[in-house]
This record gives structure tokens, C-alpha cells and sequence, in this order.
């Protein structure tokens, strides 16, 4: 199973809710999509968080893969999520190829459960992806980083 974690984009505005992406932030979503299109990502679930900016995103990596059918919103991505819930859920899916976009703290705290017992510091700025591979086990510390790519 591929887990892909991304960021949303660089975001203004009013509350925790209400901020959308800015000018820059879908700019840098852009540049990080046609850079990633050489990687041949196929994604058989889009879920992202249900806040604004996190929804958004996910929407320019929809219209840019343009192969995702199973496009939502769900409240595990939320601000605060645990890793062990977000990986039950991966689960559930039965699926290879999954694509989940959250926020901060969150993506840099699943991605470091998702490749080790122990902490690993990742910087996980706005519009960043990262690919992590399960090869037997889907479980903490049990993935692999294929890859962690910046928007910038």
C-alpha cells in the first residue's frame, strides 16, 4: 500500500475554518504538481480534511491527476488526528493507492509514526507530499519514505 500525506497549501484568512489558499499557495500546487507528474501518481482515494483550505488542495490534485473517483472529506484528517486511526482507515479502504491532506502538526507527526518507533523530524511546509510504502504490515514504524517533496 502507497500512503500519500500532503499538506495543504500555503493559506489566509479568518479562524481556523475559514482560511483559503493564497495566490502563492495554488501558484506553489501548481509547480508541485507538474513536478510530480513524472512520478505517474494514481490515486484510488482523495480524502481530505474538512476545513477549507485542506479541501482546496486536494481539489487542484484532482483536476490535475485527474484519476481519482473517490474524492471526500473526513473528519480523521481533521486538526489533531491520530496516526493509528488514520491507518485503521487506510486500511478499511482496501485500497493501494491513497492520498490523505491535513495540516500541521498532524502530516510531520504521521509521517514520523508511519517510519519509526521513534520520533523522526521531518519539515512538512504548506503544499508538501510525501509517498510512504507498506509493503506487509500497515502499522507504526512499519513504512518506508519513497519520497517528501516540497512545493517550493
Amino acid at each position: 500500500m502507497n500512503i500519500y500525506l500532503i499538506r495543504h497549501g500555503e493559506a489566509s484568512g479568518e479562524g481556523t475554518e475559514e482560511k483559503s489558499l493564497t495566490n502563492n499557495g495554488r501558484k506553489n500546487l501548481e509547480n508541485l504538481i507538474r513536478y510530480t507528474d513524472n512520478l505517474n501518481i494514481h490515486l484510488d482515494y482523495l480524502i481530505f480534511s474538512p476545513l477549507l483550505r485542506a479541501r482546496q488542495t486536494a481539489e487542484y490534485f484532482k483536476k490535475y491527476l485527474n484519476n481519482t473517483n473517490n474524492f471526500f472529506s473526513d473528519e480523521t484528517l481533521a486538526p489533531g488526528g491520530s496516526t493509528e486511526i488514520l491507518l485503521q482507515f487506510a486500511i478499511s479502504l482496501d485500497s493501494e493507492n491513497i492520498a490523505f491532506v491535513g495540516h500541521q502538526p498532524d502530516m510531520s507527526r504521521h509521517l514520523s509514526q508511519m517510519l519509526s518507533q521513534d520520533f523522526v523530524n521531518t519539515s512538512f511546509l504548506p503544499g508538501t507530499i510525501a509517498k510512504v510504502f507498506f509493503d506487509y504490515k500497515i502499522a507504526k514504524g512499519e513504512g518506508v519514505l519513497d519520497f517528501l517533496i516540497p512545493a517550493k
